[in-house]
């Protein structure tokens, strides 16, 4: 994504590049400038995709991204971008130039915020003000709850049932109504009938096209026919030269661009090598280092790269082989931006390591370029010698026309004819001689010079049809009331194939709407619609080429509605035949089973109103109101059964099925009008006046809501100030149900407050799961972001500790060569074990943060690493020792980092690829999570067991009894690691089964 909006800054800058130069280079920025629009619109899209998808992953970048796409949508990008156009094609070079630079900078403010530059303290202020925002909008949904339940007191037993009852319904009318409009729907053999009669005005319309051809070919006679001939043989010439032209300029294209990209792909990676090696010198003198410029030229690479993956993307090349060019071009652009923010926060040692993978990435960019760049070259002998038989070919048949349109002017006693045909013939035999060029080009596997032969061969074919077309053109005047008598004929005919396609399509829709109908016949009646009407638009097309004169063309347009008329006859044709698999009288059956269970449960309706209007406690008003409701109910339930029985009965007898589905129509319809008055009965009924308390009652509820209705919008309000719109709209919404809520209360109406207090507690929730996301996605980032810095902190520690470890080896040599060391030597050594107790600072600062995490292994792993350290510092300073037990302790120290380092990576990439936190009993999660500890304790185990079977494997012999001190110093040094290792994980152990059990007990 980031390179498509590189490459727009570039495109919009192309008028500062091209201001100066007034030939064609303005049209090149023309061209860039319509790429650029281009490529924004695919930018959108492409954003909106990658948000769907990392919806349930990464919500709080998914939403990022959404944002992104309203704020190109708000700085009315899209429409800047068009603006510019407009003022390069009118030459306003310099408004273009100014328009230019102020799109850029907002696409540059639209990459800083894609880039999501954050730092450490920013989340922790701005998880901490997603907290509050969650604490308060947790809290209102609380006392939004306490109102819905005290509103529902106020709304006694007897209307929640009439909700109920007024529900159950609406659901029989809505069903009723759909059940209805099936049964409204024309039978199969109605269908078929209707089929039978489209498809006889198919095969009619077929009829007279076929003697409409025949009369436009009849208006043509002696030279006029002559001439449409020959046209006709040009224009076929024309196509086919054209294809050839197309496919030689593909081959010089793909080519021409593979050697560009390629040229431009190693321009960059030995600027990007030139580079890593400033970086290297930045990192050995940062004091004099400059970053701002580094980055400046590491941001650079990545716009170039960003430009080369757009000419890759633009080769006429198969995607699959491209996708494997851009893979890797993409990747580099990834370490790329890395290197570039390492180099803005002077980490030079992580922008090394990013430089070194983008080169390696290039690298294969270029492989996979120069792969494809082989791949044509052994394709184009193979191609050129096709083209060329092709030309030959081309050549023949081009040579033969021109021979008969000499022939045919030298015997035309036409002067006109004569001197058109003559002409003609001149122009087809300079083809056939550029034709020939080219074939021969093509031989010598030299397509590029071809193609401008092919050219030429091509604009002869043109200038022969122009010269011809003229002359035809003349010639056909006189014949004109002919071709507007066919003309006229044909609109009729493109008339009636519009009414068909009418016909079919209504048929079409009736049967999509169906659940009856099977896919396939679905299928089969839409083509045959869309077929009819392309072969109406083909008619169309006809009636004015004959209008004007041209019968060439009018018949080539009236062949192609002819074929379009007959694949709508096949269509038909399979149509019936899904047709006849269809029995009508099952789905009749259907329908009448259908409309049987209605009448059930409008009946059991019927009984349960009858039930509540014998409740002890109802009121004579609810008594009179329930079984009005009740007898209508059962008065729809009696309609819905006639109605069922005159489906069944339609059903047996095929001869009276329209009569008994128009009597069942007439039935339903009577049952959704008793329906309907037994609803309007109910409400009714909900409409009686409160009692006094209730109405008090009310009130109270009133003043509390719009308490909460206030604290709702203030928490509206501060959303958005935080930066939270949609959490913000989600308040305000919540704070517009609640005002509906008290406007409600005040007209005595609770059963519908309590709908809106429900909906505000519905908007709450959202807003405070939307927040919920957002920490956890911002939690997620402060993980990655620690994770980084500690990743760092031990690569720093790593590369002092291999100073050490190699001055150490240096010191053993010269003691062992010298038998001593010298003075100065001494003094190193001193200096080494200085820096070796510093390393023990810095690293139990990398301690103290992973215990914060609550990382035991690893704090424990590091924690051996700082007492390797003492140690160390020891041997070298107080006994001067630089042999071989010394150096085991330091190559264990690096290893152990190392295989840190190495977890710490795989935990960054796990994170990245969508993995989510660490577990740990609950609360908050940890750094590192459990699974991640559990591979480092295997880790450690494995390597202590190899250790221990190398120790005892070199040190213990036949016969040997004792161990001499080194040895004894070194078991006794594997013995201690051994009960450390066990120690940890047994503790770590029991704090999972512990969680474990934990979490049975809340389950």
């Amino acid at each position: 994504m980031k390179k498509i909006i590189y490459l727009l800054i570039l495109f919009l800058l192309s008028p500062v590049l091209y201001a100066q130069a007034p030939d064609g280079r303005l049209k090149s920025a023309i061209d860039r400038q319509k790429e650029a629009a281009d490529d924004l619109r695919n930018l959108e899209a492409k954003m909106r995709r990658i948000a769907d998808k990392l919806k349930e992953i990464q919500p709080y970048y998914a939403e990022k991204l959404l944002q992104a796409v309203e704020m190109l949508k708000r700085d009315l990008v899209t429409d800047d971008i068009n603006e510019i156009l407009t003022m390069l094609e009118n030459k306003l070079v310099g408004k273009a130039i100014s328009k230019g630079e102020e799109v850029s900078g907002e696409l540059e403010a639209l990459l800083a915020f894609l880039e999501d530059k954050i730092g450490a303290k920013d989340i922790e202020e701005k998880m901490k003000a997603l907290e509050a925002l969650m604490k308060e909008a947790d809290r209102l949904k609380n006392e939004e709850q306490k109102i819905l339940e005290d509103t529902k007191k106020t709304n006694p037993a007897e209307d929640r049932q009439l909700n109920d009852a007024i529900r159950d319904i609406e659901r029989l009318i809505a069903e009723q109504k759909e059940l209805r409009e099936q049964v409204r729907q024309p039978s199969l053999s109605d269908n078929k009938e209707d089929i039978e009669k489209a498809k006889q005005k198919i095969e009619d319309l077929i009829k007279q096209q076929e003697k409409l051809v025949e009369e436009a070919k009849n208006i043509e006679k002696g030279d006029l026919k002559d001439l449409t001939g020959f046209i006709n043989k040009l224009d076929k010439l024309i196509n086919r030269q054209a294809e050839s032209l197309n496919e030689n300029k593909a081959l010089q294209q793909t080519e021409e661009g593979l050697d560009d990209a390629l040229k431009q792909l190693n321009n960059l990676m030995q600027a990007q090598k030139s580079l890593r090696d400033e970086t290297e010198k930045a990192s050995g003198n940062p004091g004099n280092a400059k970053p701002e410029e580094l980055s400046e030229l590491q941001k650079n690479i990545t716009k170039h790269a960003a430009k080369i993956g757009s000419l890759i993307n633009k080769l006429p090349l198969p995607p699959e082989d491209k996708e494997k060019a851009l893979e890797a071009l993409d990747k580099g652009m990834e370490n790329t931006d890395s290197a570039a923010q390492n180099l803005t926060d002077e980490s030079y040692d992580q922008a090394k390591q990013n430089q070194s993978d983008a080169l390696k990435n290039l690298e294969k960019t270029r492989d996979a370029l120069q792969k494809m760049s082989e791949g044509v070259s052994e394709k184009k002998k193979e191609q050129s010698d096709r083209l060329s038989q092709m030309q030959d070919k081309l050549r023949e048949e081009t040579n033969k026309l021109a021979e008969e349109m000499k022939s045919s002017g030298q015997s035309s006693s036409q002067p006109a004819m004569k001197q058109s045909l003559t002409k003609s013939s001149a122009q087809t035999g300079s083809a056939v001689q550029n034709m020939d060029n080219a074939r021969k080009k093509f031989k010598e596997d030299d397509s590029k010079t071809a193609e401008p032969e092919q050219v030429k061969a091509l604009n002869d074919l043109k200038d022969a049809k122009e010269t011809l077309d003229a002359l035809r053109s003349q010639l056909a005047n006189p014949e004109h009331e002919k071709f507007q008598k066919v003309a006229d004929k044909q609109e009729k005919l493109n008339d009636q194939a519009n009414d068909v396609h009418d016909d079919l399509q209504k048929i079409s829709e009736q049967m999509q709407s169906s659940p009856f109908y099977p896919k396939k016949a679905q299928e089969s009646a839409q083509n045959a619609s869309q077929q009819t009407g392309q072969a109406a638009q083909e008619m169309e097309q006809a009636k004015q080429s004959l209008s004007q004169n041209n019968a060439a063309q009018a018949n080539n347009q009236q062949e192609k509605s002819l074929d379009s008329l007959k694949e709508a006859q096949k269509s038909l044709d399979e149509l019936l035949k899904e047709l006849n698999k269809i029995d009508d009288a099952k789905r009749l059956d259907a329908l009448a089973q259908k409309q049987k269970e209605l009448s059930a449960q409008a009946d059991a309706l019927s009984k349960q109103l009858q039930k509540l209007s014998s409740q002890p406690n109802a009121s004579q008003e609810s008594k009179q109101g329930m079984n009005k409701a009740s007898q209508n109910s059962q008065n729809a339930s009696s309609q819905m059964s006639k109605a069922s029985d005159s489906l069944k009965e339609g059903s047996k007898s095929p001869e009276t099925s329209q009569e008994q589905k128009q009597e069942a129509q007439e039935n339903q319809k009577s049952a959704e009008k008793e329906l309907a008055k037994a609803k309007e009965e109910l409400e009714n009924l909900k409409k009686r006046a409160l009692s006094d308390e209730e109405k008090r009652q009310l009130e109270r509820l009133k003043r509390r809501q719009q308490e909460i209705e206030e604290q709702t919008k203030k928490l509206a309000e501060d959303a958005k100030t935080k930066n939270e719109p949609k959490a913000g709209e989600q308040a305000k919404k919540a704070s517009e149900q609640m005002k509906s809520a008290s406007e409600s209360m005040s007209q005595s109406a609770p059963q519908q407050a309590q709908s809106e207090e429900q909906e505000a507690i519905d908007e709450l929730e959202r807003m405070y799961d939307e927040l919920a996301r957002k920490k956890e996605a911002l939690a997620q980032q402060q993980k990655q972001q620690l994770l980084e810095k500690i990743e760092q902190l031990l690569g720093r520690i790593i590369g002092k500790q291999e100073e050490i470890n190699d001055e150490t080896i240096r010191l053993e040599d010269v003691k062992i060569k010298e038998n001593e060391l010298s003075r100065a030597e001494l003094i190193n050594l001193k200096k080494i074990a200085q820096s070796q107790d510093e390393l023990v600072k810095e690293t139990s600062g990398v301690i103290e943060k992973l215990l914060k995490e609550d990382s035991a292994v690893f704090s424990w792993v590091l924690k051996t690493v700082v007492d390797d350290m003492s140690t160390v510092k020891i041997l070298l300073d107080n006994e001067q020792r630089t042999d071989e037990y010394t150096q085991g302790i330091e190559a264990d120290i690096i290893r152990k980092l190392k295989e840190l380092v190495d977890a710490l990576k795989s935990e960054k990439s796990r994170m990245k690829s969508g993995g989510g936190g660490g577990g740990g009993g609950g609360g908050k999660q940890k750094l590192l999570p459990d699974v991640a500890e559990l591979k480092m304790l295997r880790t450690m185990e494995e390597h202590l067991l190899n250790r221990t079977r190398d120790f005892y494997g070199k040190n213990i012999k036949e016969g040997t009894k004792e161990f001499d001190a080194l040895q004894k110093k070194l078991a006794q040094r594997l013995s201690a690691e051994q009960l450390h290792l066990y120690e940890l994980t047994k503790g770590f152990t029991e704090r999972l089964i512990k969680a474990a059990k934990e979490e049975q007990e809340k389950e």
